[in-house]
């Protein structure tokens, strides 16, 4: 899944498709950071996949699409000279209250990719202090009449 935000966390106009998020299929991925190679990008933000002790004996024998599609990406940034910021899975509850975008209220795993990506692009902008958490509107100070 993928989410191209602006830094103050509004939608970014004229993404790929005119679309500010989505999900491709991992065998096309590479295909698709190709034909975006002009997408004007301040960083990219990667959920890291790491296998856990207790995981281990599941992963034995599976191909492990998630790392190639980390390789992908992170090959794609780095011959562009974009950054690229690695996030913990475990930043998505936080991330998920923080957004008010719960993947499991969004549907099935499987189609919930894009929501991932888009919560770990506001965390990023949040923690970097150029946007707001949304929903704090209401507790902005009110002008005087």
């Amino acid at each position: 899944g993928w989410s191209l935000l602006e830094a103050d966390g509004t939608p970014a106009v004229g993404g790929p498709r005119n679309l500010p998020y989505g999900q491709e299929k991992h065998e096309g991925w590479a295909l698709f950071l190709q034909e975006h190679m002009t997408l004007d990008l301040e960083a990219v933000i990667i959920e890291d996949y790491r296998i856990r002790h207790k995981f281990a004996k599941t992963h034995i024998g599976t191909r492990l699409v998630a790392v190639e599609v980390i390789g992908k990406t992170t090959a794609w940034a780095q011959m562009r000279g974009i950054p690229v910021i690695m996030q913990e899975a475990s930043i998505l509850p936080l991330a998920q209250k923080m957004t008010g975008m719960d993947m499991k209220k969004m549907g099935a795993h499987a189609d919930t990719h894009w929501v991932s990506a888009y919560n770990h692009a506001a965390y990023y902008l949040m923690r970097q202090g150029t946007m707001r958490q949304p929903g704090l509107e209401a507790y902005a100070p009110r002008k005087k009449d």
